[in-house]
């Protein structure tokens, strides 16, 4: 039986003009979990308001709808690439109540859904794809199957893989951990996607094109994975073709501007997964001959002041990308941290667009961290 308080809430919404229906809905979206416990818009009012025919309306709960009930007929009477369809793949309400994102737009029935889901994305245009591997909400175990390939994603073509990999290095939720889990199963289902994104760099054929891919997603991936014992056993798969020697002299400039290569990426992302089970060893990759090992112990290394200023002299502005550009926390948290990461955006090698940069991130994480800041 519906409560009275959807009952009054829906004849509200079929009375109200589109536009104020519109906005209705988006600040419903951002309702935190307390005010979503007590939401009187229910399944049934939103399917109400489809049947108002409004374009306005149809658009909005596209993009806020809570309910699969909602958005399946939207999504499947939208056309490809349309707005619509855009906006229910990158439905953007904070709390959805469907559970199996996006399988369950393509039906009910998990099987047969899954198979139709897996055709769609295989021929799915590049702007729906996008919008929906932006999308946090996406369904763990979905994304944890798709990057292992299981049936039947297994068909995915590597291109498309690799598009949805460098996709993904845009959805805040492959670098965000979560601690709010109310049981470890859920917990469990969560962290199984980092750990399939890191497998990536053991189950795949290398190549400079999957390089580059995984080098946009492992520079902000969550580094945990539960599977991978010794991640620095990786490392050794991620090098160019020593016959390669156009890709190694453009490897030797980059490193020359203080930038790093796809493969370089690569296996700076690994040693920040070794770095993050083991903090032991950070003097290690400090010393190694490979620019990729030591980016992440500057980038992700718990370094003294002292430590970071000694790199500094002897690479320069690989320092100054890596720990004050890719905000080595360790370092930005503390006032004497800060102190060594001002030095290095004053220092010899410095260009023009260090300090600014240094002072932008300073007022971010000052915004962000407050707590840091009190001295």
């Amino acid at each position: 039986m519906r409560g009275y308080k959807s009952i009054i809430q829906e004849a509200e919404l079929l009375a109200m003009s589109p536009e104020a229906v519109a906005e209705f809905l988006k600040k419903r979206a951002k309702q935190s979990m307390d005010e979503l416990d007590h939401d009187p818009v229910d399944e049934e009012a939103e399917v109400a308001l489809r049947g108002r025919s409004s374009p306005l309306i149809d658009l909005a709960l596209a993009r806020y709808a809570r309910f699969m009930e909602t958005l399946r007929p939207i999504f499947q009477s939208s056309q490809p690439c349309g707005a619509v369809r855009l906006a229910v793949l990158s439905n953007g309400t904070r709390w959805p109540a469907y559970t199996h994102f996006p399988v369950e737009l393509f039906g009910e029935r998990k099987q047969e859904a899954r198979e139709q889901a897996a055709a769609w994305l295989a021929e799915a245009p590049k702007e729906e794809l996008c919008a929906l591997f932006e999308n946090p909400w996406i369904d763990d175990d979905f994304l944890s199957d798709l990057l292992e390939r299981s049936k039947p994603w297994d068909a995915l073509s590597d291109e498309s893989l690799m598009f949805i990999v460098a996709i993904l290095s845009h959805n805040e939720r492959m670098w965000t951990p979560r601690e709010d889990f109310v049981d470890g199963s859920e917990s469990a289902r969560y962290n199984a996607v980092f750990d399939s994104a890191w497998k990536l760099a053991e189950s795949i054929e290398p190549s400079e094109s999957w390089a580059k891919a995984l080098s946009y997603l492992y520079d902000r991936l969550e580094p945990y994975a539960f599977s991978i014992k010794e991640p620095l056993r990786l490392v050794n798969r991620w090098w160019p073709e020593p016959s390669n020697s156009k890709l190694i002299e453009k490897e030797t400039k980059e490193n020359a501007r203080g930038s790093l290569s796809f493969y370089q990426s690569v296996r700076k992302g690994l040693a920040k997964l070794a770095l993050r089970r083991n903090s032991s060893l950070l003097q290690g990759l400090l010393t190694s001959d490979d620019p990729g090992l030591r980016a992440a112990a500057y980038a992700d290394g718990r370094l003294a002041p002292e430590q970071l200023l000694a790199a500094y002299e002897r690479e320069g502005k690989l320092v100054f990308d890596q720990a004050v550009r890719n905000r080595n926390l360790w370092l930005w948290r503390t006032a004497a941290g800060r102190e060594a990461l001002g030095k290095v955006a004053r220092g010899t090698d410095s260009e023009d667009w260090y300090w600014p940069l240094y002072e932008n991130i300073w007022a971010i994480l000052a915004k962000e961290h407050p707590d840091w800041f009190k001295d």
